[in-house]
Parts: C-alpha cells; structure tokens; sequence
C-alpha cells in the first residue's frame, strides 16, 4: 500500500539548501513509484518468477546524520542532514524516516511513527498484517515442549478441526499461545518521531527480535501461556483450564512462582517476550493507546473476588476482543493471550531494577534472582546512542520514551494522552510487575509497568504466566 504525502506550501531547509514545495512533491512522487516497483519486485522473488539481487532490496540506504536526540530528552525539532530524509540499512542508530517506511510498507512490514511533541500517528499497513500476528494461534504443548494439537480458531475448548473436544485442563499439557519469528525495528529517527515496525521476514532496519534467541539457539516460534498462570497438576503453576471458577494464582514472591513453574522446559514468562508481544500489538493497533481499542477488565474494583478466573476467552479463540457480561468488562485478549493487562498483574523475569537502573537477562533459561546487586549474566539497557537508560524517579503517566526502546525516560502524560500508561517506582532493589490490575482503569495497558516492588513482596493482586523457556 503506497503512502500518500500531503503537498506544503512552505520551504524546508535542510543543509543549507532551501527545497520548496514542487521539489519535496517531486521527490515523493519518485520515492513512491521506487516503492511501488520495489513491492512488485519482491512480490516477483516471492512467487519464484524474479531474481533481484539482495543490495537492491535496501534502496535509498545511505548513512543518515548522528541523532539529533539525547534519549529521555523533549524531541528535538532540529531537521536532518541532507535535504530528503535517508536511511541507514541497520536501523539501530537515528535515520531518516521517509524512505525506510516507504519500502518496509512496500516489503508488507506493518509499523508506525509517532510525534511525541503532537501526539499524533500515521500508520502503514494496518490493514494488512504480517504472517507474524496472523500467526499467533492458541495450541496444547506437551511437558517434553512438543505440540499436542492447535485449538480452534474460534472456539477453544475445541481442536483445530473445530469439532474435535480438546482437553484443555492441563492433563495433555499447558496451553500456549504460538508467535513466529518475528523481524521488529524500535527507533527514534532525525525528526523525533518514534518508529515501531514489525515483519515476518528480515528487512532493512529490522532484526531479529531477541525474545527468540535463547542464548544462541535461535527459536522458530515463542509460546507464552494463554492464562494468567493457576493451579494445574496438582502442584504446578501453568497456563490450563482447570474448572470454571479457577482463579489466577497470586500471593506468590516472584521467585516463587520461577521456582515452581521451573521444570526444564516451561518457566516464567520474561522481559524480552513481553517487549515482543507488545510490538505486535503497538503495531497492530497503530498505536500505544491499545486499550482504548481493546479493553480489558479495568472494572475500578479493589476486591480479589472480583477478579476473573481464568478461560473467560475461550469462545474467542484466536481472536482479539473484549468480553462483556451486560454490566461491564470482565475480560480481553489479544490473538489468544488472555487478559495481558487489566485483570491481575503478572510478575516478569529477566528483568531486575537498581535504584530505578533496569538491568536485564538475555537467555530465559539463566535467569536469576533479584539480590541486592546485578547478576553477573544481566545487563543495562542501552538506548540506541549506547546510553544506559535510567526509569523515571516518580509515578505517573508515561510521556517519552528512550530512543530505541518501549520503556520510559519521562513521565507527565496521561490516561488518553501520550503513552497512556503508567509507571510505579521506587528506589532500592527492585522486581517488575507489568500489565496492572482491575482497580486501575486506562491506567492499565501494555506498557504498565510496576517498579515498586521488593523480591519479598507477595499480593492478592500479582500473579504470572508461563512460557517456554528451554
């Protein structure tokens, strides 16, 4: 689908060099067309009946300026080096916008820019998603991590064939919501704008997303519970449909939960698995305001009786939605992952917080306690100009974002402005929550995150969810 660029009747000036109106109208026109050709270019590599040369998919691919940004800092209003925006072809340093998101339209990726002094999105590809988020599906793993069977598309208690009954109170297995592989690009470029991108295949700008690298043993497909994590049998905690009126499990320490899921193969879901399933859905929705196109249960509720039991989805299947009783939201899910906000929050591993310094584990399988220093096998997070990212000192709505990353530099948004999201700290050792609970209304979203907490803590109102790990 090729962009559409409104004609001004201002003068750019970029370098030196004035560019009027006519000029930046042709220039688009052109980037366009080489757009239009590119896509059917590849459509040709695709269906076997062109043979392009691989240089040639990166077209416009010239090292842009150093950014204009200091990460955490208000966007800079500073225009880019050389006239037309260009665009580097690793994507993880400040570059120019236009011709990167043209062809990554054209090559069928899905993303967005945002301008964080407007607050405002344009959106490329929406309608038409990747492989990736067509691909998520609900399935029962085996506890060796084998497929057992798919569910049913549009009813969960079924197997694939939608006839079929499917056993889905943890006795074959967990059940499991599959990702592909997934290609994601998050940046900052020249203007300030925020890019989030994701695609089935790797493009320019865009990599691997590390939730499938399992310390060098790269993984074709991440399962993530498709529950909230309860009771399933007898003495695990895991992603099944026990009985109607099965609650989430909470009142556990993080570690705790770690500890009893560990079993070889399944464990507790970690920070680069949510980062991942957040870009699917940032990008899918076009928007970091997901919750206001999908909302979960954010009922303004402080009862642990009100929250809802796990299941409440199943006749969604592998559909996103919200499910209503007559009275309110009790539930939503997105491709299969119940409540991933709004309902209970849910522990994340492989993320531990030092005096508001986030450190992170890159192989789920090594993930470690929280202690009172780093972990040898942790890391800063670094934004895209190599700075150590730092969390806000204080709670609120989150407003900016450090370059490069989902995480915030700032806070002073709001529940329907800026990233809509919020974010609790505090200082010391600290581990993450992520999702929000019932009582908090928008405030709980996919980029609620809970910094607050002590290795110690246990809540009625935390809980967690598996993953395959191994």
């Amino acid at each position: 689908m090729a962009a559409s660029y409104p004609v001004s009747t201002t003068t750019v000036t970029s370098k030196g060099a004035a560019i009027n109106a006519t000029e930046f109208d042709a220039n688009m026109t052109g980037l366009t067309e080489a757009a239009n050709d590119l896509n059917t270019r590849v459509a040709g590599i695709e269906d076997g009946t062109t043979s392009v040369p691989a240089a040639d998919l990166a077209t416009n691919a010239t090292t842009a300026a150093n950014a204009t940004q200091a990460g955490g800092a208000t966007p800079s209003t500073t225009s880019a080096a050389g006239g037309i925006p260009i665009a580097d072809d690793d994507g993880h340093i400040s570059i120019g916008w236009l011709p990167l998101a043209v062809n990554l339209e054209a090559l069928g990726a899905v993303g967005f820019r945002w301008d964080p002094r407007n607050d405002t999105y344009q959106i490329f590809n929406q309608s038409s998603l990747t492989a990736v988020h067509l691909g998520m599906k609900r399935c029962v793993m085996d506890n060796t991590g084998t497929k057992v069977y798919n569910l049913g598309a549009s009813d969960s208690t079924k197997q694939e064939d939608g006839t079929t009954a499917a056993t889905i109170d943890g006795t074959n297995g967990q059940v499991m919501v599959e990702i592909p592989k997934c290609y994601t690009g998050v940046w900052t470029d020249d203007y300030g704008y925020v890019n989030v991108w994701a695609s089935d295949i790797p493009l320019p700008g865009l990599s691997l997303h590390p939730a499938f690298d399992f310390g060098g043993d790269i993984q074709s497909y991440r399962y993530v519970g498709a529950f909230e994590a309860c009771l399933y049998q007898s003495t695990k905690y895991g992603s099944c449909y026990p009985a109607a009126s099965t609650a989430p499990a909470n009142n556990l320490t993080r570690t705790q939960f770690r500890t009893n899921m560990a079993d070889g193969v399944f464990g507790q879901w970690d920070y680069h698995l949510v980062d991942l399933i957040r870009i699917l859905a940032y990008t899918e929705y076009g928007t970091f305001r997901v919750q206001e196109q999908l909302e979960g249960h954010t009922e303004d509720s402080s009862a642990e009786a009100n929250l809802t039991a796990v299941g409440d989805t199943l006749s969604l299947g592998n559909a996103s939605g919200t499910i209503n009783n007559g009275t309110l939201n009790t539930s939503m899910s997105y491709r299969g992952i119940e409540n991933l906000f709004g309902n209970i929050w849910t522990w994340v591993d492989g993320i531990n917080v030092y005096d508001w310094v986030p450190y992170i584990c890159d192989d789920p399988a090594n993930i470690a306690a929280l202690g009172s220093t780093p972990p040898a096998n942790y890391h800063q997070i670094l934004d895209q100009h190599g700075n150590a990212i730092e969390f806000p000192h204080s709670n609120n709505y989150q407003k900016y974002l450090w370059d490069g990353t989902l995480l915030p530099s700032s806070i002073g948004g709001g529940s329907s402005s800026y990233i809509s999201d919020y974010f609790y700290q505090a200082s010391g050792a600290r581990v993450v929550g992520f999702g929000g609970t019932l009582n908090y209304e928008r405030a709980a979203g996919p980029g609620y995150w809970n910094a607050s907490n002590s290795a110690s803590g246990t809540y009625w109102y935390i809980g967690s969810r598996s993953a395959i790990i191994a």
